[in-house]
């Protein structure tokens, strides 16, 4: 979906890349336009849960995405893993958004978490 400077995407379950060597999850990106949202609905990525409910934000011109020890398991699981089981959406716009206090609240509070995912 797309409305003047808002992109809506889904990251639904999905067969695996196949080829060995390909990469089978996105690689570190740099939105320049855009600031990014995502909400995690649950799933999993070759064999970590998602966690449901979780929402990212990446600021436009932030580099980020999966870490590389995310990356390095679904290498050595491909053999074991055929498909990609995440549920997440995402949001780009092209306006730069600001946390409310009860979200920044919010936030603090679960980095600790997502960070050992």
């Amino acid at each position: 979906m797309q409305a003047t400077g808002v992109y809506v995407m889904n990251f639904l379950p999905r067969p695996a890349e196949g080829k060995p060597g390909v990469e089978r999850i996105p690689w570190y990106h740099r939105n320049v336009d855009y600031d990014e949202i995502a909400f995690y609905h649950g799933g999993s990525v070759f064999g970590v849960d998602m966690p449901a409910g979780l929402i990212g934000h990446a600021p436009q011109g932030l580099h980020h995405g999966i870490p590389e020890r995310a990356r390095e398991r679904a290498r050595r699981r491909h053999d074991e893993d055929k498909r990609v089981e995440w549920k997440v959406i995402a949001i780009d716009t092209r306006r730069r958004l600001t946390a409310t206090p009860v979200m920044s609240n919010a936030v603090q509070a679960d980095v600790a978490e997502e960070v050992r995912v």
